[in-house]
């Protein structure tokens, strides 16, 4: 499987395929955006939410036999993909290339791997050395693990 990559999840434009062999299915591109819904197409007019329902699509295709390239291609947005988007076996043929990429010419998707955002921010202030500082909290809940923690800045 070839997977266009700049940095870790960073996508660049891929050659883009066409063409609807019956063992294919409808199409052998399929589309993603923040704004889709998994229970739709896949298509441009109406795209998968997540890269994960893509990945699953994609590995229907290669069951049925599919013998095109296939390209996902991800529309901008924040995607959060967590420990549950791995590849392996199943998304890769040998004699054909499966390509995951952002659309030529618009922003870059940006791809976190968290559980799930972290909601419920609050402005609140605590005691420092010159006195209070302001600060951003939220409740973690019971029994959650954090390895890392970071803010987005901009899109």
């Amino acid at each position: 499987m070839a997977l266009a990559s700049s940095g870790a999840f960073g996508f660049w434009p891929a050659a883009q395929g066409v063409g609807n062999n019956i063992l294919c299915g409808d199409a052998s591109e399929l589309w993603v955006s923040p704004s889709g819904s998994d229970t739709g197409a896949g298509s441009a007019q109406d795209p998968f939410r997540t890269i994960l329902r893509a990945r699953d699509e994609v590995r229907s295709k290669i069951a049925n036999g599919c013998p095109e390239d296939l390209t996902v291609w991800i529309h901008p947005g924040t995607y959060w993909v967590g420990d549950k988007l791995n590849f392996n076996l199943a998304d890769s043929r040998p004699a054909n290339t499966t390509t995951y990429s952002g659309i030529p010419g618009l922003p870059r998707p940006q791809l976190l791997g968290a559980d799930a955002p972290l909601g419920g921010w609050q402005f609140s202030h605590m005691a420092g050395p010159d006195g209070t500082v302001p600060v951003m909290k939220a409740e973690l809940g019971v029994g959650v693990t954090v390895q890392s923690l970071y803010a987005l800045t901009g899109t």
